[in-house]
């Protein structure tokens, strides 16, 4: 998986704001991964989550 810094730092900013995070764009384009990319650093930040993708 190629970490996608430039992304991930834009959204680490909303990360604890009380709004929806919606990640749209075109097919194919690596949403999914980059949810997968904030799921396991929430999960090793903060202990008290436990997030998954199914």
């Amino acid at each position: 998986m190629v970490i996608r810094s430039n992304y991930m730092n834009f959204i680490r900013s909303y990360f604890n704001t009380p709004f929806v995070k919606i990640l749209p764009d075109i097919r194919r384009c690596g949403k999914t991964t980059l949810l997968e990319m904030i799921i396991e650093e929430i999960n090793l930040n903060k202990r008290n989550y436990l997030l998954q993708l199914s």
